[in-house]
């Protein structure tokens, strides 16, 4: 197939807005097709028997989050370790979301490769419990199994506001087409958490997804 510049713009735009709707709907397998496959190779002496990772990829996916400042945590490499961290740290983080991408921009360096970036808007929405003042004295966390609870019937939630860039290498690759190498997520600002009541989610981002009944325990 020849080469079309407008073609390859707009299945790049098009791995964007896959990414917002997967973080969104909690879609962890549309999540991961937006990045090329691979994996990076290990250290021989850290091996273990099953290791995906071991034989290594001259290409694999890169997920630099170095940005958001979290110690002793800069990249995630590779397929296996990407798809661990969305499913464990990232999908579960906020019952509900609301991501909007604009500005998508896309420098061809030749027909395999390219640069980008766009802009983005995050709201995230996480139950919390108040005290009589309205003060947050307990919030929900996907790493805090004592905060499940809040998952029940939640009344009151805490919306967090952030924007910023994302930007990108993509590569061709022969049997998928053009995909995410390299995703650099750099936020430029975080506004106040907002209490507010759940009664302000719009009805058509309920029921939440899933995984977050079974993360909670509700029996009486």
């Amino acid at each position: 197939m020849r080469f079309s510049q407008i073609r390859s713009q707009m299945e790049i735009a098009q791995l964007t807005t896959t990414y917002v709707w997967a973080i969104d709907n909690k879609d962890l397998d549309a999540l991961m097709s937006i990045f090329v496959e691979g994996e990076p190779q290990r250290d021989p002496d850290t091996w273990y028997p099953g290791d995906p990772g071991y034989v290594g990829n001259e290409v694999y996916p890169i997920y630099d989050i170095s940005a958001l400042q979290i110690p002793g945590l800069e990249h995630v490499e590779g397929t296996t370790a990407i798809r661990g961290f969305m499913e464990f740290a990232v999908l579960p983080g906020e019952p509900f979301s609301s991501s909007h991408i604009s500005n998508v921009n896309v420098i061809f360096n030749d027909r395999k490769t390219a640069t980008g970036g766009d802009y983005y808007i995050h709201n995230g929405y996480v139950p919390v419990e108040i005290n009589a003042d309205g003060n947050v004295i307990r919030r929900y966390s996907q790493f805090d199994p004592t905060s499940y609870d809040l998952l029940c019937e939640p009344d009151t939630l805490v919306r967090a506001f952030k924007e910023g860039q994302h930007l990108y290498d993509f590569i061709y690759d022969r049997r998928n087409g053009l995909k995410i190498e390299v995703f650099i997520s750099s936020p430029t600002f975080s506004g106040a958490d907002e209490v507010i009541s759940i009664d302000q989610i719009s009805p058509a981002k309920k029921p939440w997804h899933p995984m977050f009944d079974e993360m909670a325990d509700c029996t009486p």
